[in-house]
């Protein structure tokens, strides 16, 4: 194939794979490569206060999220530098509760642009959920893991 008569050997390398990557990636995830490949970023998100409420129409239930999305960049020295000018996907899931042993089943996925600082979500899902968690699969490196989750409790009454 392409690689087969090269200087260097037959075979492709990292540089070869991110020239693939960004020829296929789309202008509005070009970042998210830059972010990846050729800088030190980690995200510092959080979840800070998560409730449910029944519909009154006693069809689904009303998740209401307060959350906080922060950026830093790192230099070569170590130097931490908040990225105030983010515009990143962030993914939230929202868990049922597992039966007996079971694993939590994913029944909401909101993936949405956030910039740098604190937001108010409101989603709507068919189950009563559990927890929700900010980018399950972690898909974004978090110098903290632990405040990315937070399990939920019903409010007895829905809204007026």
């Amino acid at each position: 194939g392409k690689w087969a008569f090269r200087n260097g050997g037959p075979y492709p390398g990292a540089n070869d794979l991110y020239a693939v990557l960004k020829a296929h990636t789309p202008d509005s995830l070009r970042y998210y490569l830059t972010d990846t490949w050729e800088k030190i970023v980690f995200y510092d998100n959080k979840v800070i206060d998560a409730k449910i409420v029944p519909e009154r129409s006693g069809s689904g239930y009303r998740v209401h999220l307060q959350i906080k999305v922060r950026k830093m960049e790192y230099d070569e020295k170590r130097q931490e530098r908040e990225l105030t000018d983010m515009n990143d996907i962030v993914d939230i899931g929202v868990y049922s509760k597992p039966s007996g042993k079971g694993t939590p089943q994913l029944i909401r996925l909101h993936s949405a642009r956030f910039s740098a600082g604190e937001h108010i979500i409101d989603l709507k899902v068919d189950q009563q959920p559990s927890f929700v968690e900010i980018y399950p699969g972690r898909k974004l490196l978090d110098v903290r893991g632990d405040d990315n989750r937070k399990d939920m409790i019903l409010t007895s009454s829905p809204p007026r």
